[in-house]
């Protein structure tokens, strides 16, 4: 695809590669420029004020080059953990369920249950005792 100065490549089927974007000159020169950064391998920061067109400009690209856009939306209260996650708290009722069955599975399947009766009772024991304080 080629804009302006820009070739970039094109991935996979495209819509037509007629611009659904007004052509007017400000719009034009912008989309060379992102074109232009995303050639090269160039990050990019669109500035300005709202209703301003900045995403209209990359959706646009990326329709011409056959790309799958991901927008994320983002403002002043936005925070890291809105764009790679971050952890909550357990319920630890849940995480000791499922670990508690883990491990008499790994160890039914690894150990004597007659040597170990003992320990295995008081593993559960606790478990229970962990459970009903809840």
């Amino acid at each position: 695809v080629k804009i302006g100065r820009a070739t970039l490549e094109s991935a996979g089927e495209r819509e037509s590669a007629r611009l659904k974007l007004a052509p007017a000159g400000e719009s034009l020169r912008l989309l060379e420029r992102v074109g232009r950064c995303v050639e090269v391998g160039e990050s990019v920061l669109l500035n300005g004020e709202s209703g301003t067109g900045k995403p209209a400009i990359v959706q646009e690209l990326a329709r011409l080059c056959g790309k799958t856009l991901v927008v994320v939306n983002m403002s002043q209260q936005s925070d890291v953990n809105e764009l790679v996650g971050g952890y909550r708290p357990a319920d630890v009722q849940r995480t000791l369920q499922s670990t508690v069955a883990l491990f008499d599975r790994a160890f039914r399947a690894s150990f004597s249950l007659s040597k170990n009766k003992e320990l295995l009772d008081t593993l559960f024991r606790t478990a229970r005792r962990k459970q009903l304080q809840k």
